[in-house]
């Protein structure tokens, strides 16, 4: 075993203490991470423009701003509300055509006014830590907005059903009654069922401080005492155990593992491939979670509405072509495709993803080696006239086999949408054979809707990857990079080591709504 010397017991001291001034924001941490001063917001007349949509890239104003934020989602309006309210000079760009926002748009088919379907917001983890960020990111413009506990609507406490082949398995809210509705299922693992609860809920806890020491800096999270302490929370939180092999130790059956780890699809990765850390994250979340219930794209108005009311711009159609880089190696600006002219500031941040900024980037000043990315998605999204707000999602399996499918059934008011993880990441684009696969997986997704909610149909149309390539990422990946347990990778925030560009978003910590919110705490 290796023997550490006494410079470097010092320097491991001086990184927890160092650590610690990070994670509780004062001392040495608050030094290196600059003043939390908060300024009050701007009064001089601004370009007009609506709490969602922003400006159009049009009317972009070159001049010189403090930071650029590239993207306009949930993670990109968070980061830039925040500095905005520091002082900065904010211009956040978005390529989506019409507004920003990201995966808390909603829309509607073919303009109906009559079901508005979320894209990417689901369920939120906990209300009040997702309720208070919001909050104090928007100055309260966030608090009207309508939060529901999981599975209250129908008041049973069941907000996802796992179902394999003709059995129905019911996942309830809170802890107590999780175990207690497995266990009414699988009276002979309950043992088993409490053992796995408990492991959830330390991996969580675990991974928490995982991601704090990415308050570190770079140079200090590369270090060998860092990747020491690093490598002991990935065994304390089973990251280097697939989910699987996870649950194949506490003894689980064929049929209760098939079930804990049904709701894979949530990040993107099989059970034989994820680890169990990342599976533990999502599960953990849900257990006192909860959503949204209508109009997501509130919570896009309420952070547009800060960044513009404390001088900062927001714009879309706004499409990134490059990363401008001094030869001295520090960052100077963007610029757009459509655009001869440069928007310089001398920090931007990235907020689309790893591998979307490496490609971003001139290779005659850096070079990276691209990540694999996760999976992307193919949906269905079906119209009816039957009202079932608050329906449990439902998890579907096939013929009883875990590996075929799963099938995500959501509700919404009048809207069902159902979603099947697809890897074909936006191939055969424009071209007859992408036709016909497009409508081979529709007729899937409708099958699977007609057996398993069978309501007459008013509207309905489909998205494949190639969605998710025009208005999301630019593979077609929906949770970012891939999070199985080989071939992996773990990003920091200054990854690239390009002094005043920053990456933030999903890749960072985790996928969805919460994990790009979340990493906000790194800015």
């Amino acid at each position: 075993m290796y023997e550490y010397s006494m410079w470097e017991c010092i320097m491991l001291v001086v990184l927890g203490l160092t650590g610690l001034g990070y994670i509780l924001n004062f001392g040495i941490g608050a030094l290196l991470r600059g003043s939390d001063k908060q300024f009050k917001p701007k009064t001089e007349e601004r370009p007009k423009a609506t709490r969602l949509r922003g400006l159009s890239h049009k009317h972009i104003n070159q001049q010189r701003n403090d930071v650029i934020v590239i993207g306009g989602g949930v993670s990109g309006l968070a980061v830039a509300a925040k500095l905005a309210k520091k002082g900065k000079k904010v211009v956040v760009l978005d390529k989506h055509p019409e507004k920003v926002g990201g995966g808390l748009h909603t829309f509607t088919l073919n303009g109906s006014s009559m079901t508005s379907f979320p894209t990417g917001l689901h369920y939120i983890g906990n209300i009040q830590k997702f309720k208070r960020t919001l909050s104090e990111l928007t100055d309260g413009r966030s608090d009207s907005i309508k939060y529901t506990e999981m599975g209250l609507c129908k008041g049973d406490g069941i907000y996802d059903i796992i179902r394999i082949g003709d059995m129905s398995y019911y996942l309830r809210k809170g802890e107590h009654m999780f175990k207690f509705s497995l266990t009414s299922q699988f009276m002979k693992e309950r043992q088993v069922i409490h053992d796995y609860v408990e492991a959830v809920k330390k991996s969580a806890w675990w991974s928490k401080w995982y991601y704090a020491l990415k308050l570190l800096p770079k140079w200090m999270y590369d270090s060998r005492p860092v990747r020491l302490i690093r490598s002991i929370i990935d065994r304390k939180r089973h990251n280097n155990v697939t989910t699987e092999t996870f649950l194949k130790r506490l003894r689980c059956s064929d049929r209760l593992l098939q079930v804990l780890s049904g709701q894979w699809g949530d990040y993107g990765v099989k059970p034989e491939e994820s680890s169990f850390a990342m599976h533990a994250m999502v599960v953990n979340h849900y257990l006192n979670g909860g959503y949204v219930p209508e109009d997501s794209e509130a919570i896009s108005r309420a952070l547009v509405a800060t960044i513009h009311d404390y001088g900062g711009e927001v714009y879309y159609g706004a499409h990134v072509k490059r990363i401008l880089v001094k030869d001295s190696g520090r960052v100077r600006g963007v610029c757009l495709y459509g655009m001869s002219k440069y928007i310089y500031a001398p920090e931007v941040v990235s907020t689309i993803g790893y591998n979307n900024t490496g490609d971003m980037l001139s290779r005659s000043c850096h070079s990276y080696q691209k990540l694999k990315t996760s999976t992307s998605m193919c949906n269905l999204f079906v119209e009816t006239k039957v009202d079932r707000t608050g329906h449990p999602n439902i998890w579907y399996y096939p013929k009883g086999s875990d590996r075929q499918g799963p099938y995500f059934i959501s509700f919404h008011g009048t809207g069902v949408s159902i979603l099947k993880p697809d890897s074909t990441s936006g191939e055969w684009r424009d071209s007859v054979e992408y036709q016909v696969y497009k409508q081979t997986m529709s007729d899937e997704l409708l099958n699977v809707y007609r057996n398993q909610v069978g309501h007459k149909i008013v509207n309905m149309d489909a998205a494949t990857p190639k969605t998710y390539c025009k208005y999301i990422n630019g593979d077609g990946s929906v949770y970012g990079i891939y999070r199985g347990i080989t071939g992996r990778a773990d990003i920091h925030p200054d990854e690239f080591g390009i002094r005043g560009l920053r990456i933030i978003g999903q890749d960072i910590i985790t996928m969805g709504i919460s994990g790009a919110l979340a990493s906000i705490i790194y800015i």
